[in-house]
């Protein structure tokens, strides 16, 4: 229960970074293009090691990314999903509770949040 505690907490300052943000399809405007790019190609290196099993890499990839462009639901949803595929739950938890937060009607996030759920709680 303290583990579940911990990732509502971190959901919760999650969300308080992400509200900094001003729009969720939008990067900041203060920005550079080049900043918004690297965050891009770090998302994008983050698929591929996705897609070759190397999960710990994905996720750092995602962090790094995210730094920038912390209300990129998909990076947020992809970070999540690589989470759950190495049984971490309550970051997998973080992840799905940061994009409801951004979009609260998200479906995907709902159900992946509800599985994530569950699975921390056996």
């Amino acid at each position: 229960m303290k583990k579940v505690g911990f990732a509502v907490f971190s959901a919760i300052l999650l969300a308080a970074l992400v509200s900094c943000v001003t729009h969720p399809d939008q990067p900041d405007r203060r920005l550079t293009r080049g900043a918004i790019r690297e965050a891009e190609a770090s998302f994008s290196r983050a698929r591929v090691y996705t897609a070759r099993g190397d999960l710990n890499r994905a996720i750092t990839e995602y962090s790094r990314g995210l730094v920038t462009l912390p209300n990129s639901i998909s990076a947020l949803t992809n970070r999540g999903m690589a989470h759950s595929m190495m049984a971490n739950w309550d970051m997998a938890i973080v992840d799905f509770s940061a994009v409801l937060f951004i979009d609260p009607n998200n479906v995907q996030a709902r159900e992946l949040l509800a599985a994530a759920e569950a699975m921390a709680s056996q």
